[in-house]
């Protein structure tokens, strides 16, 4: 039997069609990954634990001892012990956590880690990749097997640790992109990221090899002036990047039209009868403050992330175009650049202010009354005020807020009421500023938003990020956009065809033009 999980004196062995990994029943380490089709041992000199926990520092907390019954590996700690369904497949191996938390004292479970010692430059070598099969599990590595390491993680804090679910794959080069196909077609659209025009199908899929442009205008004379010239630059994609003339971020109302329909029947449809597909380009989970409909509802308000709190010292009139606090100003940041968290608006009752912030007078702050939609009002002494927290001139939601994922399911709405066949999820890279997030835990965030959009499309979307890390992988479909005004330098033109190179051995669909 080419296939199975079998029992030895000190060790346990999973075997596929591939490669033997051989597991110490003391401690999950990873012994030996034997090449089958020449016995020849790749697993690294580095020692790698097949399962162990991670405490709050991050440091590596090796299982007290592993045992196996039915298909589950059960992993003994130091107060408690966790569950691991394993799957071998011809071509892969899929784990599964089937516990509903983690052994007292630990901070995370890792799962599936091996460290290979192939030589990726071999064409003839095995390789190994990773991905994520649910939205709470982290596959760390892009599965292009430049890492020569798989390993999967999950977190209480972060979606909790049941479900968590890898599939992970040692094959030839000729299988490899067959053998991530055939994981992602097990993963539940409903739990996990997926996407049949992205991932492993996305150089499958002739749209992710396009050429776009990125325009911010989407009135009907632009489009007739422009469209012989589009065609004779041979793009076959326009990006309608969110603005003034196009789409408000955060609601995302046609600037130009009644609603999606109307951009639907004179702009992306007949785009595409000329043969050329339309893009939505947002800010990712920012909202403008424009967006009076939205904001002046006090349920949105109560969502908006914020940075310093203030306290009125005195009660305040309508007409009041000053407010006394009780706290220094003397401190507070006053650079509200397109780089900057902090906004010139805050949050006082049902009111939105605009804040002028001048030292000269500490305690302090000048304001106008009654923006975004709402209407300046009389408040008491005590009453707290908010500084509202962004990122690029936008208003950011509470992070895991329902109002953060409401912006997903808007995105989502509005890519299906507007025909559109693409979507560039811009500004996700302020995800770790915005939020004063650790870097390590922005592949849950993101993910989850990015989730929220891809399921609730009808066809999936062609999809690309200014930002990308492992566990957004399955759903970008193209890669290689130059957000730079250089042009036609030969230098330039070589990075670029350097960076291509690397974002298709990801899989990706990738062009120079």
């Amino acid at each position: 039997m080419s296939t199975q999980i079998k029992e030895l004196k000190n060790s346990i062995v999973l075997e596929n069609e591939f490669v033997k990994i051989e597991l110490s029943r003391k401690d999950a380490e990873v012994l030996s990954v034997i090449d089958k089709r020449d016995n020849k041992n790749i697993v690294s000199e580095e020692k790698a634990y097949f399962f162990h926990f991670i405490d709050v520092e991050k440091n590596v907390v090796p299982v007290k001892a592993i045992s196996f019954k039915d298909g589950v590996f059960t992993l003994e700690a130091e107060k408690g012990k966790s569950d691991i369904r394993v799957d071998v497949f011809d071509n892969h191996f899929v784990l599964e956590v089937i516990s509903k938390s983690l052994p007292s004292g630990v901070d995370g479970i890792v799962f599936g880690n091996v460290k290979f010692n192939y030589e990726y430059k071999d064409k003839t070598s095995l390789i190994a990749g990773g991905v994520s099969m649910t939205i709470n599990t982290n596959p760390n590595f892009f599965p292009s097997g430049k890492d020569r390491e798989v390993m999967a993680s999950a977190f209480d804090r972060l979606g909790g640790i049941n479900g968590a679910k890898f599939g992970f794959t040692v094959s030839t080069r000729a299988e490899f992109k067959n053998s991530l196909k055939d994981i992602c077609s097990k993963i539940d659209p409903q739990k996990g990221l997926v996407s049949k025009n992205a991932g492993p199908w996305s150089q499958d899929f002739v749209r992710s090899s396009g050429d776009y442009i990125i325009t911010a205008r989407s009135n009907l004379e632009y489009i007739e002036a422009n469209m012989q010239y589009f065609k004779d630059l041979g793009v076959d994609q326009i990006d309608f990047h969110k603005g003034a003339f196009t789409t408000r971020q955060g609601d995302f109302k046609q600037m130009n039209y009644k609603d999606d329909k109307e951009f639907c029947e004179k702009v992306s449809g007949p785009l595409r009868e000329n043969g050329m597909e339309s893009g939505l380009h947002t800010y990712a989970f920012y909202i403008d403050p424009t967006c009076h409909d939205l904001l002046e509802k006090r349920s949105v308000r109560d969502m908006l992330a914020t940075t310093e709190e203030f306290t009125l010292s005195e009660d305040i009139s309508a007409d009041d175009d000053v407010f006394h606090i009780n706290e220094s100003i003397l401190d507070l940041s006053c650079y509200y650049g397109f780089f900057s968290k902090d906004m010139p608006y805050a949050i006082i009752g049902d009111e939105i202010v605009y804040m002028v912030i001048d030292k000269s007078v500490d305690k302090t702050i000048k304001v106008g009354r009654g923006y975004c939609g709402t209407k300046a009002s009389a408040h008491k002494k005590g009453e707290k005020i908010y500084r509202i927290r962004g990122y690029f001139n936008e208003f950011a939601p509470k992070l895991d807020s329902e109002l953060y994922y409401d912006v997903a399911h808007m995105t989502a709405k509005t890519y299906n009421d507007g025909n559109y066949t693409m979507i560039y999820l811009d500004a996700i890279d302020g995800l770790c500023k915005t939020y004063d997030l650790d870097r390590d835990d922005r592949w849950y965030y993101g993910a989850r938003f990015v989730h929220e959009i891809v399921r609730n499309c009808k066809i999936d979307p062609m999809i690309e990020f200014s930002d990308m890390y492992p566990s957004i992988w399955a759903a970008r479909a193209r890669a290689g956009a130059a957000d730079t005004p250089f042009r036609a330098y030969k230098n330039w033109n070589y990075s670029h065809h350097l960076s291509l190179l690397n974002d298709q051995s990801m899989h990706y669909g990738a062009v120079l033009g």
